[in-house]
């Protein structure tokens, strides 16, 4: 492992602030209000932080209202995440065409 060698972990497809409210979590068990919930929902369901993510996603839950979703949905945020605020998750706004195919 060279992560030994070099002290040093690479995570290139995780922000700086990113990485560091993760570490913070990991030390304190919590995140800060000026976190990037968006981001760090992405690392917590990536690295299997199962309590982390419940977190990030009862904080979007907070947040997320029938203004907003669209542009959080858009941000790269998982939809399964903000179930909550779908007024009809079993709909499908995207139903497949020809499901036969």
């Amino acid at each position: 492992m060279r992560e030994r060698h070099s002290k040093r972990i690479e995570m290139p497809d995780i922000s700086a602030e990113t990485g560091t409210a993760m570490i913070f979590y990991l030390y304190t068990g919590h995140v800060r209000d000026s976190a990037n919930f968006h981001e760090l929902l992405a690392v917590a369901e990536k690295y299997g932080m199962d309590e982390l993510k419940k977190h990030c996603e009862e904080m979007l839950e907070s947040i997320v209202n029938d203004s907003n979703w669209k542009q959080c949905c858009g941000s790269g945020l998982d939809p399964d995440s903000i179930r909550s605020v779908d007024p009809d998750p079993d709909s499908d706004s995207n139903p497949d065409p020809d499901p036969g195919a």
